[in-house]
């Protein structure tokens, strides 16, 4: 039931995520392809958000993988332009400010997510 629900993968997910960054990963990225598919923006940009955590806390992992995400980003962003749900708003600026201080510190691009 959990595998076909993105809500429930989510926070499987998320639940997994302080403990076993690597393990939520694929939960979050089964989620956020399903949110996708249904086009629910607020389950999109969670995932999205929490996806790109658990390679920024995974110490030992791959940081190049955050410039994919970043272009996924992106990408969101353009489909849902007025996408504005302050609960989830904080997740993806505070992420994405991580994402760039980490692969791309000189990137023009952080003074608007400060804002």
């Amino acid at each position: 039931m959990v595998e076909h629900r993105p809500w429930l993968l989510y926070w499987r997910g998320r639940a997994l995520l302080p403990f076993d960054p690597v393990g939520s990963l694929p939960e979050l990225e089964r989620a956020f392809a399903l949110f996708r598919a249904q086009q629910d923006a607020a389950g999109a940009f969670s995932a999205w958000g929490s996806m790109a955590n658990a390679i920024v806390w995974d110490i030992a992992g791959d940081q190049r993988r955050l410039d994919g995400l970043m272009v996924t980003l992106d990408q969101l962003l353009a489909e849902y332009p007025d996408f504005n749900y302050p609960q989830i708003d904080w997740l993806v600026a505070y992420t994405a400010m991580c994402c760039l201080y980490l692969r791309q510190p000189q990137s023009p691009r952080l003074d608007g997510w400060k804002a």
